[in-house]
This record gives structure tokens, C-alpha cells and sequence, in this order.
């Protein structure tokens, strides 16, 4: 896997030949009836999904940042030894 020309965010992954037949026999499929069942729902619900994964994506994004920020400092207190004792 690498970075698309000139994008930071988009991958490129380039597949064996063992992992295009995986892809064929299995992934394509469900993306196909994934979109299928996409497909079948109302107009406005298609907005609504859209909306509401935006929505949980966004939230999603926030609580893995505040888990990475504590980690963080997690991390870096225990680099400074904050929190040991003379007994150990």
C-alpha cells in the first residue's frame, strides 16, 4: 500500500494475483450488493444514511484523537517516570 500521486489521505494497493482472485470471488460481491441495498432505499433516506454516517465518522474521528492525545501523555509521563516509587 502506498500514497495516490499527490494525495496525502487517498492509497494505492496493488494485489497479488492469489489476492485479485480473493478480490473477484468475494469483496466485489459485497460491494456489489451493498450498493444494491443502497440503491433500493429511498432518495431521502440515502440523504439520511449519508448524514448519519457523516455524523458518526466525525464523532469517530474526535474520540480516537482524545484516545491518541491520552496515550500521549500517558506515554510521556511514564517516559518521565511520574508515578514510580523509591520501593520498586
Amino acid at each position: 500500500m502506498e500514497f495516490a500521486e499527490g494525495s496525502r489521505k487517498n492509497k494505492v494497493v496493488r494485489l497479488t494475483a492469489e489476492g485479485m482472485q480473493f478480490a473477484k470471488r468475494y469483496a466485489l460481491p459485497a460491494q456489489k450488493a451493498e450498493q444494491q441495498a443502497f440503491e433500493a432505499l429511498e432518495p431521502w433516506e440515502q440523504r439520511e444514511i449519508m448524514r448519519l454516517v457523516g455524523k458518526f465518522s466525525h464523532v469517530l474521528n474526535e474520540e480516537c484523537e482524545a484516545f491518541k492525545r491520552q496515550v500521549a501523555a500517558e506515554n510521556e509521563a511514564d517516559d518521565k517516570g511520574e508515578g514510580e516509587t523509591c520501593d520498586s
